[in-house]
């Protein structure tokens, strides 16, 4: 059985930045349950598509040590004890280019032709320079 690559569905959507104020954006969410990723929001403060796969991975983070009675332990100098844990999160893709972001709309995008939905954000994206102009020079000894 063949699953068609459009699994996501665009919508509008608010992302809100650390000081609480919002951005207008745009937000991919899945509409099959083949769909092998959980969402995609596009960052506007940082240009970028960021994708959620379904796959999980493991993080080693160092997280507040807890005692018996669920407090945080403390040295004798006051600090809070840190213990590294490994810890499972979600993978995470980001796509930072137009043509990168509009190739996975137009993949996974059931209504990507409702450009409006995403274009005047992806439009404000500086393209990626192609490289340099001149060959670098090689220096011999």
């Amino acid at each position: 059985m063949s699953v068609s690559t459009k699994t996501m569905m665009i919508t509008r959507c608010e992302t809100r930045l650390r000081d609480n104020s919002t951005l207008p954006s745009f937000r991919m969410i899945p509409i099959h349950h083949d769909c092998p990723f959980l969402m995609a929001e596009f960052d506007p403060t940082n240009s970028r598509l960021v994708i959620l796969h379904k796959e999980k991975k493991e993080e080693l983070q160092a997280i507040p040590a807890i005692n018996d009675s669920g407090e945080f332990k403390k040295t004798k100098t006051g600090a809070t004890v840190v213990e590294r844990r490994t810890i499972p999160e979600w993978f995470e893709l980001h796509i930072s280019d137009n043509e990168g972001i509009i190739d996975f709309i137009k993949h996974m995008a059931i209504n990507h032709e409702n450009g409006n939905l995403y274009m005047p954000y992806i439009s404000k994206i500086q393209p990626i320079s192609k490289g340099m102009e001149t060959p670098p020079t090689i220096i011999k000894p």
